[in-house]
This record gives C-alpha cells, structure tokens and sequence, in this order.
C-alpha cells in the first residue's frame, strides 16, 4: 500500500493562522487603549481646534443661539496657549465672519469671572489655565481683562 497523505499545511490552513494572530492583536490593541491614543493624536493637530471653535462660533451666532454663543467654552489654542473662551474672545471673533457675530452681543450673559472660576474647579484645570480673561489661579481679575484681551497673545 503505497497511499501518500497529504503533507505540509495548505494555503487555506496558512491563511486562516494568519488572518488569526492579526484579529488576536487587533483585540488586544483595543483593550489597551492604542486605538484610543492614536485618535486622540489624530485629532491635536494644529489649529484644528481653534477653527472648530470658530466655525461653531459661525453657526451659533447667524443662528442667534445665544447660549452657545456665550456661555458654551470651547477649548482653543493660540500661539502655542491651551485655553478655553467663549464666542466673545478677541481670539476667535478676530476669525468669524463679521456677518454671522451675535446681534445684539451677549449683553447680561457674558460669563463672570465666578463663572470661569467655577469652570475650572468642575473641569479640574491646572491653575496656569487660562479660562476667558483669567487664569484658572484667578491671577487676573475683571479689571486685568481690557489689557488681557488686547495683549500680544490675541495680535
């Protein structure tokens, strides 16, 4: 009886193996948290937070949404400075178009400087945060925020 088997593995064997060790990895990729890091990454480039908030500013304000014009921050960085402003920050409202600005301004709802403090302890901001015109250490105070908003960090 000179019957031969079938040796070695066969291509569908090899495949299967294959496509088995990528889904093993792939799972334990996504339970330690890369998939997680790598949007995170994916989503800090520059300047894309900055036009985000401009472009809700945009709509929010052409649409006379007023709490979302002035009272939501959004978190923006300018010249390198992670800070949180509302719609009404010289940094943003110096990219809107002029023709979607909030008629008729914030007025009694622009947001306090309790407001911003309160912001930070809810968020648990480190205290060199910048949050409207204060940092989140309340070093600056409401008579700090003419000279605040016209300082370098906003030309």
């Amino acid at each position: 009886m000179n019957e031969r088997g079938q040796e070695g593995l066969t291509l569908t064997t090899l495949l299967l193996i294959i496509l088995g060790v990528v889904a093993v990895v792939v799972i334990i990729l996504f339970f330690t948290g890369f998939f997680s890091k790598v949007s995170n990454a994916a989503g800090q480039a520059p300047g894309q937070d900055l036009q985000a908030a401009v472009s809700a500013c945009n709509l929010a304000g052409s649409s006379g949404l007023q709490a979302d014009y002035c009272a939501t921050f959004r978190k923006i960085t300018v010249n390198g400075v992670e800070q949180y402003q509302t719609c009404e920050s010289p940094a943003i409202q110096k990219l809107m178009d002029t023709n979607k600005l909030l008629q008729g301004g914030c007025g009694t709802n622009s947001i306090g400087a309790k407001d911003m403090q309160t912001y930070c302890q809810s968020e648990k901001l480190s205290k060199n945060t910048i949050v409207g015109n204060m940092y989140c250490s309340g070093v600056y105070t409401s008579a700090d925020a003419t000279s605040y908003a016209s300082s370098s960090m906003y030309s």
